[in-house]
């Protein structure tokens, strides 16, 4: 997920150039927004929670 936050421009001589989607975005920021998309989309909580890798008891 890096890459797709920081991009790779900042790298010397990166085996790909690619700008980043949202500079100052962290992997945390992505978890919070999937989150936040889940539960615009009535998914179940237990699936929200297995699908962020929690556990369910």
């Amino acid at each position: 997920m890096r890459p797709a936050a920081d991009g790779t421009t900042h790298r010397p001589r990166p085996t790909i150039a690619v700008a980043p989607a949202a500079p100052g975005l962290t992997f945390h920021g992505f978890r919070h927004s999937h989150k936040t998309w889940m539960i615009a989309d009535h998914i179940p909580e237990a699936a929200q929670a297995h699908r962020l890798g929690h556990r369910i008891c």
